[in-house]
């Protein structure tokens, strides 16, 4: 199996070393104590949503895998100064 990312106008397709998960962006409480009374549960909001996507970057014996740390890092990085990422699209087995 493997996932593909994109954006920003570069794409990088992997194979999959395990299954990904989704490891935030579930709702965040904060439990308030209170004396003499119950703790009170607060609802915070949600965090933002964060996928671990174990991949597998071999290129053994003879190939080099620093073409796809490359695009992977400019998945990651403002174009320019001041910018933001690019927006990222997933596709693949993912959650």
């Amino acid at each position: 199996m493997t996932v593909t990312l994109s954006g920003g106008g570069v794409t990088v397709t992997l194979p999959l070393a395990g299954d990904t998960a989704r490891t935030q962006g579930y709702a965040r409480w904060r439990v308030e104590n209170r004396p003499r009374r119950e703790p009170l549960t607060v609802y915070e909001g949600q965090d933002g949503l964060t996928l671990t996507i174990p991949c597998l970057l071999d290129r053994a014996p003879n190939g080099s895998v620093e073409p796809e740390i490359t695009r992977l890092e400019r998945l990651a990085t403002p174009k320019k100064a001041g910018e933001e990422p690019p927006i990222v699209t997933v596709t693949g087995p993912v959650p």
